[in-house]
């Protein structure tokens, strides 16, 4: 069924690609009553034949410009234009009435919302049907996480110096363990929030998780005051984090 909906998405794509390439063309045929009054959007060429060659020479062929870039379309241009052919002009206005693909592309935008709801639909069908070796929700894993580094705040908050191996253990089993547990329920969140509100989450998530390796980094290195600095902002993302995973709970 996935695959399905792939299939969808792509063929709404193509639609919606081609339907929107014709908002702008206005087909000269339908006359003066459309085309008067309308700025060209580009230049308009048509081939003019030179004086006729020697039978033994091929004659050479210019062009000539019947309508240029920003210049409105009077009576004479539409009669110019019938003349040599030309089918299209595309045009700086829009108008919905004009605009012929119209239905094609509302097709293509149509056929990427079902799409994407097979998509979602296959997505939790497998979810459910698989064993997860993960049973907790993202939200009791963000808040494992949030404890544990509240740990390392409090020890980076006792008076005197800081343990700095006591630190470098506590921030370790924060980044080793705790940290790639939320990422790994990929699936899982993208079943129930969609691949938009996984991608909002984890923006958050990620800036938290490169603060807290900074953090371990720093720490190892003996600089402490910089560890505590990404702690404090690590731990501020993680709340937006937290926010934005109450909001998607909310919303779904």
């Amino acid at each position: 069924m996935k695959v399905l909906g792939f299939l969808i998405v792509a063929l709404a794509l193509v639609a919606g690609l081609v339907g929107s390439g014709s908002a702008y063309l206005v087909r000269v045929e339908r006359g003066p009553d459309v085309l008067l009054g309308l700025t060209s959007n580009e230049n308009v060429l048509v081939p003019v034949p030179a004086a006729p060659a020697p039978a033994n020479e091929r004659g050479d062929t210019s062009t000539q410009v019947l309508l240029e870039r920003g210049e409105r379309i009077d009576a004479g241009h539409v009669e110019a234009l019938a003349r040599a052919n030309v089918r299209h002009v595309r045009v700086e206005e829009f108008a919905l009435a004009r605009w012929e693909g119209k239905w094609l592309f509302a097709l293509g935008v149509l056929g990427l919302g079902l799409g994407a709801f097979i998509v979602r639909y296959a997505a939790r069908a497998a979810l459910a049907d698989a064993p997860d070796a993960e049973t907790r929700t993202p939200s009791a894993i963000l808040a494992e996480i949030r404890a544990g580094v509240e740990r390392v705040r409090t020890r980076l908050q006792r008076p005197g110096a800081v343990d700095q191996d006591g630190l470098l253990s506590d921030l370790g089993i924060v980044v080793e363990d705790q940290l790639p547990a939320f990422p790994a329920g990929r699936d899982r969140m993208v079943a129930r929030f969609g691949l938009g509100g996984y991608a909002a989450l984890m923006d958050r998530f990620a800036a938290a998780e490169r603060q807290l390796h900074r953090a371990w980094s720093a720490t190892a290195d003996g600089y402490l005051e910089e560890a505590a600095e990404c702690v404090e902002r690590g731990a501020s993302l993680l709340v937006e984090s937290q926010e934005e995973l109450e909001r998607l709970e909310g919303v779904r």
